[in-house]
């Protein structure tokens, strides 16, 4: 592997590791996933983790 596609690779796996578990929490919630507002569904997502 050379230096610069290494790179890229271990960012892709940095970017798909840190979302997995967000992702995860969103498909539990009684709702499931909201492919239409994702972005409203993890802001609730994360006030409701830091609010209780």
């Amino acid at each position: 592997l050379t230096v610069p596609f290494a790179t890229i690779f271990a960012t892709f796996l940095l970017w798909a590791v840190s979302l997995t578990p967000i992702r995860i929490a969103q498909a539990k919630q009684e709702e499931g996933l909201d492919n239409s507002q994702p972005r409203e569904q993890y802001t609730n997502l994360v006030s409701k983790l830091y609010l209780s």
